[in-house]
């Protein structure tokens, strides 16, 4: 489990009453998954901290365009997007980004809740971390996090490596706060 000194030394700009409110959603999840170790813990926290902007952005910041078939149809066909917005429509959302309608419903599915109708439930902290956890678990990154295999989870989490030095940077802060060597 994570502490509320654990989390806000990871994430600094993360403001009080946040950790607090997440705090509780934020354990639970891991614990579902079991993101139990203090190496699991901390590549986890990295990459959802550069991920969401310490918790911060829930809802992606692009408009989501790219992601749909008018406008990048090889993109929307590997994010399972294939009616014109849904580009914007399943654009990222929760600590992690779920992006593609193949994610919503996939994970909504999975979890019980109606993403594809109503995707603005994973921007919500009562589904946001379940979401973020059922995407770690079904792509098996703990085994990359128990290898630290720091590059392929990136990739399994962004698809590329983009934000590789600010991941590093706050895995690094996280090994620390969490006592791990390298």
């Amino acid at each position: 489990m994570v502490t509320q000194e654990q989390l806000q030394q990871i994430m600094p700009n993360l403001a009080l009453e946040r950790v607090q409110t997440f705090l509780p959603w934020l354990n639970k999840a891991m614990d579902n998954v079991s993101i139990n170790t203090p190496l699991r813990i901390a590549y986890f926290l990295a990459q959802i901290a550069h991920e969401s902007g310490e918790l911060r952005w829930w809802l992606e910041q692009d408009d989501g365009m790219n992601y749909d078939i008018t406008v990048n149809p090889h993109l929307a066909a590997i994010l399972g997007n294939t009616q014109p917005g849904d580009g914007p429509k399943y654009k990222g959302r929760s600590p992690i980004q779920l992006t593609g309608r193949s994610n919503y419903t996939n994970c909504g599915s999975s979890l019980g809740i109606d993403l594809v109708n109503s995707p603005e439930l994973a921007e919500m902290h009562e589904h946001g971390f379940d979401v973020t956890t059922w995407y770690w678990s079904t792509h098996n990154l703990n085994e990359y996090a128990d290898n630290q295999d720091f590059l392929g989870l990136t990739q399994k989490i962004n698809g590329g490596l983009t934000g590789e030095d600010d991941r590093e940077k706050y895995l690094a802060v996280a090994k620390q706060v969490l006592q791990i060597s390298s």
